[in-house]
């Protein structure tokens, strides 16, 4: 036992350094300017050195905001981290943006909630959002984009000038299709408004 304990503390003494850098830099600013984020564990933004995943949005040019989706640990090939925005705190009637890594593959893809389960990019306009920078490793996802504030995603009109909240999970690629979450999804505590 106490030579797991020990394995374990080593474990986390070497890779922490390695998981966070990065994020640290994304987390700075949160909260001011019209910068809002959520995090991974939803806690560490007052210690970035703790986030393994963070999504920020920040308004940018008129009707648009600037969104950045990031995480870094081990074994991100063939997972998705989704950033949803949603009218209350419940998942269902999101409009979402997914950005995964598959074996060959880094993108952003806007897609739909529909009750509690993720409709895919299948049908949905793409027209609204704009990849800046996509990266993908095996032990980093990174999107940025630019998202326009007004948007329409399966019949449903949105318009992230209203208060929205976001909703924050990850989970696998099976099969190149984004698979159930396998984290429990974070809802920031109150809605945001870009106007």
């Amino acid at each position: 036992m106490l030579l797991n304990s020990f394995l374990y503390f080593a474990w986390l003494t070497i890779t922490l350094p390695v998981v966070v850098w990065g994020l640290q830099e994304l987390a700075a600013g949160c909260g001011k300017n019209g910068k809002h984020c959520i995090s991974r564990p939803p806690d560490c933004l007052s210690d970035p050195k703790l986030c393994t995943q963070i999504a920020t949005v920040t308004p940018a040019a008129s009707g648009v905001v600037h969104v950045h989706i990031k995480a870094k640990g081990s074994r991100l090939k063939n997972r998705w981290i989704g950033l949803g925005f949603s009218e209350d705190d419940n998942m269902g009637n999101d409009a979402v943006i997914v950005c995964f890594h598959n074996e060959t593959t880094t993108a952003a893809e806007l897609s739909y909630n529909q009750d509690h389960f993720n409709l895919g990019s299948a049908g949905v306009d793409q027209k609204y959002l704009h990849p800046t920078k996509t990266k993908g490793e095996d032990d980093t996802i990174h999107c940025s984009l630019d998202l326009y504030k007004k948007l329409s995603v399966k019949e449903h009109e949105f318009d992230l000038s209203k208060p929205h909240y976001f909703l924050f999970s990850s989970g696998p690629l099976k099969t190149g299709r984004i698979a159930k979450h396998d984290k429990l999804p974070i809802v920031s505590i109150e809605p945001y408004v870009f106007p």
